[in-house]
C-alpha cells in the first residue's frame, strides 16, 4: 500500500506499509488532517548524529532513557602558568538497548534537539558493567 499526499503542509509518504495497525492509521490520518508532519513521529532508537563526539562518566540517570555525563576538564593558562579545572555536565539520551548505568564510561555524539536541554545521545559503554 502507498500513501501519496500532494499538499506541501501534510506529510509525504511513497514508502510501503507491511502491515499497519488500525490505530497507527487512525493516528497517521489524524496527524495529516491537522497538517502537522511533526505530530507522526515512528519512535525508534536510532537517532541520526551530527558534530562532536565526546567522552564522560554517567553520573545520574535517575530520569527516563536520559541520563546526565560529567566530563572533568582541564586548562592551562601559560601566563600565570596555573591549571584551570571544571566540570561539564551534559544532558544525553540513553537509548534502551545500550541502558548506561552510573559510573559507567560512555562515548556520546551530538545530535538534533529530543528536549528542551536534551541534544546528545549514547552511542557506546566504554567502561563499565556492559563494556
Amino acid at each position: 500500500m502507498y500513501l501519496k499526499y500532494d499538499n506541501p503542509y501534510l506529510l509525504s509518504l511513497q514508502t510501503p506499509f507491511v502491515s499497519l495497525t488500525k490505530d497507527l492509521l487512525a493516528i497517521l490520518e489524524f496527524a495529516l488532517t491537522l497538517k502537522r508532519a511533526h505530530a507522526v513521529m515512528f519512535m525508534t532508537e536510532q537517532l541520526s548524529t551530527r558534530g562532536g563526539i565526546l567522552t564522560g562518566r554517567v553520573v545520574s540517570d535517575k530520569m527516563k532513557k536520559t541520563v546526565i555525563i560529567e566530563r572533568d576538564i582541564t586548562k592551562y593558562y601559560p601566563k600565570y602558568k596555573k591549571y584551570s579545572r571544571t566540570r561539564s555536565r551534559i544532558v544525553a539520551h540513553n537509548p534502551e538497548t545500550i541502558n548506561a548505568k552510573v559510573g559507567d564510561m560512555v562515548e556520546i555524539a551530538e545530535t538534533r534537539k529530543i528536549s528542551k536541554t536534551k541534544a546528545w545521545t549514547i552511542t557506546k559503554i566504554i567502561t563499565g558493567e556492559q563494556a
